[in-house]
């Protein structure tokens, strides 16, 4: 009597890889894995952008007051963040 659950001997074949196709399906997979940790690295990126840890100091030397007609000196010493350093040049015009 053979019961419905009995399969046959080689139902489930037995899968030998040889050096050359496990190298092969390593090259295959490995796409898949740099895909899968640049989209991990991106939507780590935007978590931390959105919780506040990264980026935040461009928020706070925002320069207030709006912008001049033209913009002088000093404005664009501002927005570009750099030190306003008053020099004997400068004082004087000697330079």
């Amino acid at each position: 009597m053979t019961s419905f659950f009995l399969l046959p001997e080689n139902y489930f074949p037995t899968i030998h890889l040889s050096l050359q196709s496990f190298f092969l399906l390593a090259q295959m997979a490995t796409p898949v894995i740099v895909g899968l940790g640049a989209i991990t690295a991106a939507l780590v990126g935007r978590h931390l952008v959105r919780t506040g840890v990264i980026g935040q100091r461009a928020a706070e030397q925002w320069v207030k007051g709006g912008f001049k007609a033209k913009m002088d000196r000093k404005e664009a010493i501002a927005i570009l963040g750099l030190k306003y350093v008053v020099s004997a040049c400068t004082v004087f015009a000697l330079c």
